[in-house]
């Protein structure tokens, strides 16, 4: 068993000065507000590593380019150097053929997804003149579109169609639109007291607290 000093530690919810660490085999057995002379001294400030539930490339990497182990090991050595000591990897939402280009039978798995889902993926640019019946439309990233273009989607859904826009005001991208003037803002007020429609708000951060931090502060 080691003994240390920590001059400053943070327990998850408060923040401890001048505590000592007891640890054994890598796991901190007990902390206590008297630590010896003999203990080994820690400066800075003490924490628990964080556990990144969403990690999608790290070291100039991206996990959807090149899945393979030598990847993570890469993104997990970049991420850990802010405190990072466990995450999961994840590939960015992209075409059926990127994210499928490393199966060992490319056409067979798509040839798989497209029949039995029957799943399809549309442009934005290209809605006008459609129509679409009895279908679930996924509209992800909401949050980027204008009032306008979020009309011309929800005009072309027809009969027995269901339409889900999910998205974050504070993950905006473009410059021209605000959380005010988003088309997303715009989607919910107007639709407030239409029978046939819902929102759902989900409170908080789950990937982790630097980006709750980030969303907050910046």
């Amino acid at each position: 068993m080691r003994h240390y000093h920590a001059k400053q530690l943070f327990d998850g919810e408060h923040f401890l000065h001048d505590v000592r660490l007891s640890v054994s085999d890598g796991l901190i057995i007990g902390i206590s507000k008297q630590p010896q002379k003999t203990d080994e001294v820690l400066d800075g400030l003490v924490s628990a590593g964080y556990v990144d539930t969403q990690v999608n490339g790290g070291g100039g990497l991206l996990f959807n380019q090149q899945p393979q182990l030598s990847t993570l090991r890469t993104m997990l050595a970049a991420h850990s150097q802010f405190g990072t000591t466990a995450m999961l990897p994840t590939l960015i939402t992209d075409s059926l053929e990127v994210l499928h280009k490393h199966d060992v039978n490319v056409k067979g798995s798509m040839s798989y997804i497209m029949e039995k889902a029957n799943i399809q993926f549309k442009s934005v640019n290209f809605m006008r003149g459609r129509s679409i019946q009895n279908s679930i439309v996924i509209l992800d990233e909401s949050q980027n579109l204008t009032a306008s273009q979020l009309k011309t989607i929800i005009t072309r859904c027809g009969e027995g169609t269901k339409l889900i826009c999910s998205g974050n005001l504070a993950q905006i991208d473009s410059n021209y639109l605000s959380a005010v003037t988003s088309g997303l803002t715009y989607l919910v007020e107007k639709f407030k007291n239409f029978s046939g429609s819902a929102t759902i708000n989900l409170d908080g951060v789950v990937r982790s607290r630097l980006a709750e931090f980030a969303e907050e502060q910046m």
